[in-house]
C-alpha cells in the first residue's frame, strides 16, 4: 500500500487486513523520490521479493500533484511486469473510513490540506460496520469558501457533523462563523496520522471483491487542475 498524496508519506504492506510491515514519514519537504528504496526496505525487513506480492495498493488523491505522480507511477511500475492487480481510493474516503466518532448518525466532513492555503473536502454518510458513502462531490478551493458551500446545504441541519482532516484545525473559527446562527451540533475528530495504513481493511476488502484495475488503466484523482493548468490554459478553470 502506497500513498504519497500528502507530506506524511506511508507504506503499508499487509496480509488480507493483518498489517505486517509500515513505515510512514512526517516531513515538509518532498519524500516521494525515496519511495523506490522505501518500497524495497519494507520488503527486505519481512524477507520477501515483489514477487511474493498478490496486489498493490495506492492511494489515487486528491493531494499533492507531484508526490501522487510519482506514486503512482512507482505503482504502475512494480505492478504491470508483475502482473498485479492494484486496488485504490481516494485519499478522502480513507479519512472518512478511518476516524472514530461515537454517533452512527452524523455527517462525517473530511477537509485536507490541498497546500497555498486551499482545501480539498468532502462530506460522508456512515453506513455502519465501518463503512461510508459519498455524501456530496468532493470540493477545493479556499478553506473557508469550500466549507461555506459544503455547509449551506439544508441536510447539514438535520444530523450532527463530525469534522475532521489535517486542514480542520485551522478553520475552526470559519464554521463558527458560518454556524453561529444554525442549530448544527458539530464536532472533531483527529484524522489518522499515515493514510497508507488506516487504507488497509478497505483495500483487502476491495481486493476481495475484485474492485481492482490494472496499470495501463491506472488513474490519479486530483480533484482540481494544476496550477500550471490553471495559469496558462484558459479552458481550465479554477
Amino acid at each position: 500500500m502506497v500513498d504519497t498524496s500528502a507530506s506524511r508519506y506511508g507504506l503499508a504492506l499487509a496480509r488480507g487486513e493483518r498489517l505486517i510491515a509500515e513505515m510512514g514519514v512526517e516531513s515538509p519537504g518532498p519524500t516521494a523520490h525515496l519511495i523506490l528504496s522505501d518500497i524495497a526496505n519494507i520488503l527486505d525487513r519481512v524477507g520477501i521479493s515483489p514477487k511474493d506480492l498478490d496486489a498493490v495498493g495506492a492511494l489515487v488523491g486528491p493531494g499533492s500533484f507531484t508526490g501522487i505522480r510519482v506514486g503512482l507511477a512507482t505503482v504502475k511500475g512494480l505492478a504491470q511486469p508483475l502482473g498485479l492487480p492494484i486496488v485504490t481510493a481516494t485519499t478522502l474516503e480513507t479519512v472518512a473510513r478511518a476516524v472514530h466518532h461515537p454517533d452512527p448518525d452524523a455527517l462525517l466532513c473530511v477537509v485536507n490540506i490541498a497546500y497555498r492555503d486551499q482545501v480539498h473536502a468532502q462530506i460522508f454518510r456512515p453506513l455502519g460496520n465501518g463503512n461510508v458513502t459519498e455524501f456530496g462531490l468532493p470540493q477545493s478551493g479556499e478553506g473557508s469558501a469550500v466549507l461555506e458551500e459544503m455547509l449551506a446545504l439544508p441536510e447539514i441541519s438535520r444530523a450532527p457533523v463530525v469534522f475532521t482532516g489535517d486542514a480542520f484545525p485551522g478553520l475552526v473559527p470559519a464554521v463558527e462563523r458560518i454556524l453561529v446562527f444554525r442549530p448544527v451540533e458539530w464536532s472533531v475528530v483527529a484524522p489518522p496520522p499515515f493514510l497508507a495504513t488506516a487504507a488497509v481493511p478497505m483495500l483487502a476488502e476491495r481486493l476481495r471483491a475484485g474492485r481492482t484495475t490494472v496499470a495501463r488503466e491506472l488513474e490519479a484523482f486530483y480533484a482540481r487542475s494544476s496550477e500550471p493548468e490553471r495559469k496558462f490554459d484558459p479552458t481550465v478553470a479554477n
